[in-house]
Order: structure tokens, then sequence, then C-alpha cells
């Protein structure tokens, strides 16, 4: 089944909403992490920060490796 341009934008739109819903939440701190790699099914899969990272000020943002 194809997606139709409107359903994939609403998809996304609701994705952000719900993101920023979660990162406006906590009242002090907001700890996110992501792993750079993932086993699933026996293999193993590269991941990426999320799409929406982007969408916070930089100045708000520490990162650590």
């Amino acid at each position: 089944m194809q997606r139709s341009p409107n359903t994939e934008t609403s998809s996304l739109e609701e994705e952000l909403r719900v993101a920023y819903v979660a990162v406006t939440r906590p009242r002090e701190f907001l700890y996110l992490t992501c792993c750079r790699t993932r086993q699933r099914g026996g293999r193993t899969q590269s991941r990426s920060p999320s799409r929406f990272l982007c969408h916070l000020p930089p100045d708000v943002l520490v990162r650590v490796t």
C-alpha cells in the first residue's frame, strides 16, 4: 500500500507533535539517549539520532559521546 503525500505529511506532523509533548513535559532535565547500532532479528542495524533534534534550540543541548 502506497501512502499519498498528504498522509505522509500529516503522519510527520503527528510525530513532531508527540515529540514536542515529550520534550516539554520534564520539569528540570530531559535526557535523550540513542544507540549507534542495534540488533534486530540477528542482524546489526545502524541507527541515527531522531530527525526532530534539529528543532531544538542548540543552546539547550549538551552532547556527550
